[in-house]
């Protein structure tokens, strides 16, 4: 099968408008839990999977602040921790037992500190710290990996600390790609 266009399922989205997060549900129930909602500037949003079950074929979901974008949505999972790993190579081990339930189209709270001129390249949960590593590559084609059980476990809206050294300014080294494994 060819598949379909996006544009086709969804007819009213904007021009630059892309999908972040799919998820296989069943039409008469939705899961149990919370979604979570990472945006690029950092702000984290915990909302009931209840607050999305509406019969419209697409609302909004978050509210964002001009020049922030939506970069993922995952399932809460229990006895989790969050990693954020920012373009200038900072990298927050963050707690989450203090982010608060929002409705639907809150804009969420601070998840991370994150400066000005910088941005998150990576937000994501992580179940096992001893076994789960962080890989971190930058725009000069090194990389890095990174056991996660070593970065200390501190609450959220931190600025973390760094992960990785990008040598000199001048030259622009960012973090262009991180995940963990």
């Amino acid at each position: 099968d060819k598949g379909h266009k996006f544009s086709e399922v969804c007819n009213e989205i904007a021009r630059n408008e892309y999908p972040v997060a799919f998820f296989a549900v069943d039409e008469e129930k939705l899961p149990d839990g919370h979604l979570l909602f990472f945006t690029k500037d950092g702000l984290i949003k915990k909302t009931e999977w209840a607050e999305y079950n509406l019969i419209k074929p697409y609302y909004q979901a978050i509210k964002l602040k001009d020049g922030d974008q939506l970069t993922e949505v995952q399932q809460d999972i229990a006895e989790t921790t969050i990693c954020y790993i920012t373009k200038e190579g900072l990298v927050l081990n963050a707690l989450k037992d203090d982010i608060p339930v929002q409705g639907r189209v809150a804009g969420g709270v601070k998840g991370m500190d994150v400066a000005d001129d910088d941005y998150l390249v990576y937000a994501s949960l992580i179940e096992d710290d001893l076994t789960t590593e962080c890989v971190v590559v930058t725009s000069f084609g090194t990389f890095k990996k990174v056991i996660t059980g070593i970065i200390t476990k501190t609450a959220r809206a931190r600025k973390g600390v760094k992960i990785c050294e990008l040598g000199d300014p001048k030259m622009n080294e960012c973090v262009v790609y991180a995940c963990c494994v």
